[in-house]
């Protein structure tokens, strides 16, 4: 990462990219804690069912969508650092509540409360990185966060381990207890970040509206919104596939788990580093695509009678699945920004954050239609569509009307 050493990068935004980088890893190792144990806690806690707890998750998701578009705006209106840090704030209270009251409804409450303070700390995360850093690193900034945050989800989830194994109240009150002082810590970092921001929006004569009129913004959070189903396939789709259509065994779950968390946090930077531009995005879309179409095909050997075939085929799928991941992460991002107007960074995000969510929340009925349901030939059916819309991407996102005049292109990072 010798992008950190760059004369550009002053004391003040090396003092900015620390503070983020605690905050990311803090509020990571909450959130792994949090998704590790949250749906035993549902259950045999707050004694909600399985038709209960579903419907809990999915109000809170629906409120999250909500958080992603505000947190974008409320970054337009104040410093991006404030409501990132106050969102902080509110998910620790939420997260203490959980702990003190077990109870339904309250559980849904505060499950939705730290949701949507989850999604708008994201949003307004984003719009920091865009502002905080020279405008060349915003990219990288963002690659950092994500490895950084992968890293801590990983420690997270390992960390709850005893939490599932004991399954008292004692545990999931200390758990709960631990994710709100990260949370707190998180927010805490934050405020560190210096208040200055370049040409404030709140003061801007740019119109909010003029974002839900911007229809090519509009169309590339759909579509990026629409391959971000990609994002659920190792967490929803493979274990579901692992269980009932491969004759391999179950820890290959784990497995399948820990080499995507290593490769993502292997090669995050670097691809971050290749989307340098926006011509250089525009082509990872495309290849995320071709590399989405092949590890499909692979998952879909992965259900061979021979399980040493089987393994094989299942981890190569998994390594490419990696691969496309973080180059469609990279190229997404470095269009977030660049297809933006900057008087509206936040709003933009906001926008690109909420096509992200509604994509992911949409995607366990799109994977269980296509592959739950129709097992090898429903791979061969998702590859093919991964594939056609990265090519939309590519030529609708290439086209010399599409992009916005005067898009700042990245530097290249060894």
């Amino acid at each position: 990462m010798a992008w950190l050493s760059d004369p550009q990068l002053g004391t003040a935004n090396r003092r900015t990219l620390a503070s983020m980088t605690y905050s990311a890893f803090f509020k990571a190792l909450a959130r792994g804690l949090l998704v590790a144990v949250s749906v035993l806690f549902a259950t045999t806690q707050v004694k909600l069912s399985a038709g209960e707890t579903a419907w809990a998750f999915t109000i809170a998701g629906g409120l999250g969508l909500m958080g992603s578009l505000l947190g974008g705006f409320l970054s337009d209106r104040w410093h991006p650092r404030t409501v990132a840090a106050v969102s902080s704030f509110l998910a620790a209270a939420a997260l203490t509540g959980l702990a003190v009251f077990p109870h339904a409804s309250v559980f849904v409450v505060l499950l939705s409360i730290a949701t949507f303070a989850d999604r708008v700390s994201s949003s307004s995360n984003a719009t920091l990185a865009g502002i905080a850093v020279p405008g060349d690193y915003s990219v990288l900034t963002r690659a950092l966060m994500r490895t950084v945050g992968n890293i801590g989800i990983s420690l997270g989830a390992a960390a709850a381990v005893p939490v599932l194994l004991a399954s008292t109240a004692p545990w999931y009150v200390a758990a709960f207890a631990v994710m709100a002082a990260l949370e707190a810590l998180a927010g805490g970092f934050l405020l560190r970040v210096g208040a200055d921001r370049p040409a404030p929006a709140a003061k801007s004569h740019f119109p909010v509206s003029m974002v839900a009129r911007d229809g090519k913004y509009l169309t590339f959070a759909l579509l990026a919104g629409l391959m971000s189903v990609l994002y659920l396939v190792l967490d929803f789709l493979l274990p579901m596939w692992i269980t009932t259509g491969t004759s391999m065994p179950t820890f290959m779950i784990s497995a399948a788990v820990i080499l995507n968390t290593v490769l993502v946090v292997s090669l995050q930077m670097r691809f971050a580093a290749m989307a340098s531009g926006y011509e250089a995005a525009v082509r990872q879309c495309l290849l995320s695509g071709g590399a989405l179409a092949l590890a499909t095909v692979l998952f879909s050997a992965s259900g061979s009678s021979n399980t040493v075939l089987a393994i094989i085929a299942l981890l190569l799928g998994v390594a490419t699945l990696s691969v496309a991941e973080v180059v469609f992460s990279a190229a997404g991002w470095t269009l977030s920004y660049a297809l933006a107007d900057q008087r509206r960074l936040g709003a933009y995000q906001g926008v690109f954050s909420f096509g992200t969510s509604l994509g992911v929340m949409a995607a366990p009925l799109i994977l269980t239609f296509t592959v739950v349901n129709q097992g090898l030939g429903g791979w061969l059916q998702l590859g093919t569509g991964f594939l056609g819309l990265a090519a939309a991407m590519f030529f609708i996102l290439r086209h010399r009307s599409f992009r916005r005049a005067g898009t700042p292109e990245l530097v290249t990072v060894d």
